[in-house]
Parts: C-alpha cells; structure tokens; sequence
C-alpha cells in the first residue's frame, strides 16, 4: 500500500522500518519496548507506516484497527522536515486508515488544539512516572504465568479495560511484546494482570490492570522481581490521573513523573474502570 503526493510516499512499514521508527521513538525520549516492533506488527500488520522523500525515511505514524476501535502512537517526523506539511499528510492518512473507528490517542500538552481541530476530544489525563523499585521476595499463591492461564479467559478481563477487544494485541503482547506477564488469581477468577518488558532506558510496566491497590501492588513487586536488574529494577508506567489509588502506588514507591499527557477520543469516550487501571498497557497501542 502506497500514497503519493509531489515529492511525499507512504509506505506500509517492513520489519527493518519498524526499527526505524523505534529508534526515533528513542530519541523522542519515549522509552521504546526492546521487542515493540515485533509485538507491534503482530497487532495490525497493516497499520503501521514510513513516510518517505526520494526514498528516505522522514516521518512514521502507528494506526492499528481493533475490532471497534482504533489506536494513534509514534507519530513523529524528523526534525530537519518538520512545518513543511509533511506531518499533516502522514497524519490524515492515517485518519483515512482508521475511517469509521473510535480512534484513541495519546496526546503531548503542545498538541491538544491540534488534534482538537480533527475532532478529538480530551477524556482525561496520564502521568508518566519513572523511578526504582527494590527488589522484594514475592512467596504469593495467586500468581500465575498468563500464558499459563486459559485465554478466553484472560481476554475477558483485558476487555473490560481497553474500548475493544484486542486478541491479537494480547496473544502478541504475553508471548513477544512483554518480558514477563503475571495474573492474579482469586480461586479460578482473575483479579489483576499485569506485564514488563526491558525499554531502552527503563522497564516499561504494562498494564497493571487491578481490582485492587494490594493486588496492584502485590503484581508490580512480581513483575520487578521476574527482570536482570536486582535487588533494584527501574521502570516506568502510564498512569490515569483520576485514579488515585494509582498515583499513591507511584507515591508509595517514590516514583516521580517525567510527562503528562492527554488521552482523547475522535468519537464516543468509554466508560473504562479507571479506577482499576494502574497502568495503560501501552502508550502506542492503547
């Protein structure tokens, strides 16, 4: 699939774009998953792009479809090609992708008018928050591997967090995209889920998905004590602002944030349970 207008193409990225745009997700400071391009792909093969000039690379936009829902990320473009109107064409052709979906993004304070002008409506605030966690020995019961747990199952609980259901997502996500991802169990009921996987500068934890504070608690010291970095791991995660209980979990571990962000919506806002979203799985992906 390609798109031309004067000097600019769009391409649908291949394995070697894909690490491409994680390098450039790199420099934007974001904090790129080692294996996201993979897990990436895995998602929505077709959803990810390369805006090239004469065959260079000089701007890329993740745009993967869920079955009633769509997802923004990595939208960059190289510096030496910014306000030319390069962006705004990568950018409306991913709109033109996602045509008819719920599109879902997550938005840097300079950019909300902008996106507002697309129709884009703010639904609440994230914060980033960055630190280290020590190391604690967790002897817990409830805790099981997810890949371990039947998956309809595990798929159930995603859903009722996230604006669609995402199954090639969340098969990609605990078999490649995570290092690590754990579920708590209450008897045969699943009650938290959480995943880590190695980033370039820090663990990104993705989701934390809780009935609980203990509970989201109990799976990020699982999660930390699963990685290479002991007794002490550092990590990041995306938490929504309304939720209190998520911002006193950062608070307890003496993490700060490092960025505040703005999830919005192109059509109807979910009523998501963000009460008990400790962490968005995945900036890029929802």
């Amino acid at each position: 699939m390609s798109f031309m207008e004067d000097e600019l193409q769009i391409v649908t990225a291949t394995v070697n774009d894909m690490k491409w745009i994680l390098s450039m997700s790199k420099n934007e400071k974001w904090n790129p998953g080692i294996k996201d391009g993979l897990a990436f792909q895995l998602t929505d093969p077709t959803g990810c792009f390369i805006a090239l000039i004469n065959g260079h690379r000089i701007g890329c936009i993740i745009a993967v479809k869920y079955p009633n829902s769509g997802h923004m990320g990595c939208f960059v473009v190289v510096k030496s090609h910014r306000g030319m109107g390069y962006g705004m064409q990568l950018f409306q052709y991913a709109m033109d992708h996602l045509k008819g979906y719920n599109i879902c993004l997550d938005a840097v304070s300079l950019q909300i008018e902008n996106y507002k002008r697309f129709g884009f409506r703010y639904a609440h605030g994230t914060k980033r928050c960055i630190g280290t966690i020590k190391s604690k020995s967790i002897n817990c019961k409830n805790i099981r591997q997810a890949k371990h747990i039947p998956f309809d199952q595990l798929l159930e609980y995603d859903t009722r967090h996230v604006p669609s259901e995402r199954k090639n997502f969340l098969i990609s996500w605990i078999t490649v995209g995570t290092d690590h991802s754990l579920v708590y169990l209450d008897g045969n009921s699943i009650k938290g889920f959480g995943g880590i996987r190695q980033g370039v500068d820090a663990h990104r934890v993705g989701p934390i998905f809780a009935d609980t504070f203990d509970i989201a608690e109990t799976l990020l010291y699982a999660l930390c004590s699963q990685t290479e970095q002991q007794p002490h791991t550092k990590v990041d995660f995306d938490i929504p602002q309304s939720n209190a209980e998520g911002l006193r979990l950062a608070e307890k571990f003496q993490l700060h944030p490092i960025a505040h962000n703005a999830r919005m919506y192109n059509g109807k806002i979910p009523d998501l349970p963000l009460s008990k979203i400790y962490a968005f799985t995945c900036a890029e992906l929802g």
